[in-house]
């Protein structure tokens, strides 16, 4: 997940106090590994002197709904009116990064809500701690929902079960393969695919449009490995990603299609910052675009490199907010200007020169 903020859009202003996932913190932190876009382990960062009841009143602050606000601190936040799973409950997820319990983490309708609470939980910080407001928010896959968040259209709770579902609907999908194609033009990836799709009847595509230098593709094991084969007698460098989930092909067909039927039980408002979506790497400005993009981006590619084009036409600041620093290489691949993490250990000190 990206926020990308012009530089008329920062107040010279900086308050002192610590950064909640901030390296430089004095507290010992605790590390634990969870899946970024079931791709890599990650780590996320969580200081040791905020107890999940501190994190809940923080994150109840942002809830207006005295109900609501009710709910989440006593912890009955996702009440049984809800269908989703209880994975998604926050003090499920905060103990899960909290006892490192990496079992869970391999399971993407728990690694999908916990990543979207950690990058939210880093954006509410930044925003806060420097008083600035996105221009433009974008996320990658998974991250287009933190986006949404940011943007204020889906609710905390909604986007947690939202995400939860989704990685449900994506782990009950037939099992199939992704490799990362490196420094081979996007015809000759495509086209492999289309012969290998063509030779066996089964899917092989590409899955993340991610630089000129990088395509991962995705589909049925035995189609994405001839595709590969074909890729590597044609010279091209492929690294198979460890997953057993094909994202973002038509192997999705059946979990796009589920999920829409739970995307139509929720309210999704007007993004109130400018927002990119990942399957055509337009803006969306209005709500009744949105559900449709979300159902379509599980069963179609990524489109990174025409987001970064957009996002490249506006002379900004680009930051990252979530585990590591995977979009901030992607931004570079694809000669963004101004780019900053807030994994980065001296993230703060960095953005504070250009206030």
């Amino acid at each position: 997940f990206i926020l990308y903020s012009m530089l008329s859009g920062y107040s010279k202003q900086l308050k002192a106090g610590e950064y909640i996932f901030s390296k430089n913190s004095t507290n010992k932190s605790i590390l634990s590994k969870l899946y970024t876009n079931q791709v890599k382990l990650y780590k996320i960062l969580i200081p040791e002197c905020y107890s999940n009841k501190q994190i809940y009143f923080k994150l109840s602050n942002y809830f207006t709904d005295l109900k609501t606000k009710k709910m989440f601190i006593e912890g009955d936040f996702f009440p049984s009116t809800y269908y989703f799973s209880k994975d998604t409950k926050i003090e499920f997820l905060l103990d899960m990064m909290n006892r490192k319990a990496e079992e869970n983490f391999n399971k993407t309708s728990v690694t999908q809500p916990a990543i979207l609470l950690a990058s939210f939980l880093e954006y509410k910080s930044i925003t806060e701690k420097l008083h600035i407001e996105p221009d433009l928010v974008c996320g990658h896959s998974l991250g287009e929902y933190t986006a949404l968040l940011a943007a204020e259209s889906l609710t905390l709770q909604d986007a947690l079960n939202l995400v939860n579902k989704r990685g449900s609907f994506m782990e009950d999908s037939p099992k199939g393969s992704m490799y990362a194609i490196l420094n081979t033009d996007f015809e000759l990836v495509e086209k492999c695919c289309l012969m290998a799709t063509s030779e066996l009847d089964k899917i092989s595509a590409p899955a993340n449009i991610n630089s000129n230098n990088q395509v991962v593709i995705s589909g049925d094991i035995d189609a994405v490995e001839l595709s590969v084969k074909y890729l590597k007698e044609r010279g091209s460098k492929c690294v198979k990603l460890n997953v057993s989930v094909a994202s973002h092909c038509k192997l999705m067909n059946k979990a796009a299609k589920n999920f829409k039927n739970i995307l139509n039980d929720v309210y999704i408002s007007d993004p109130k910052y400018n927002l990119i979506n990942n399957f055509d790497a337009k803006l969306i400005t209005n709500s009744s675009e949105i559900k449709e993009k979300l159902y379509k981006q599980l069963i179609n590619p990524v489109q990174w490199v025409n987001i970064m084009k957009h996002v490249k036409d506006h002379d900004g600041i680009f930051i990252e907010c979530g585990p590591k620093k995977v979009l901030s290489g992607l931004a570079k691949a694809n000669d963004i200007d101004n780019i900053y993490s807030t994994s980065s250990v001296d993230f703060i000190n960095e953005i504070k020169k250009i206030l």
